[in-house]
């Protein structure tokens, strides 16, 4: 029973690190668009006047 978890466990952390794999470039090319959108946006201070980071 002992060698059943061990397979069992080890095909799911293959598994899930066989997911993250799948995902990571994705996720990463995301996060480089919003960025680029995000820092050319101009943040209003609430007194009528905008400032930009």
């Amino acid at each position: 029973m002992t060698v059943d978890w061990v397979v069992l466990t080890a095909a799911v952390v293959g598994l899930g690190t066989a997911g993250v794999l799948a995902v990571q470039g994705g996720v990463t090319g995301l996060a480089g668009s919003i960025s680029t959108g995000v820092s050319g946006t101009a943040i209003g201070t609430g007194g009528g006047s905008t400032t930009t980071p």
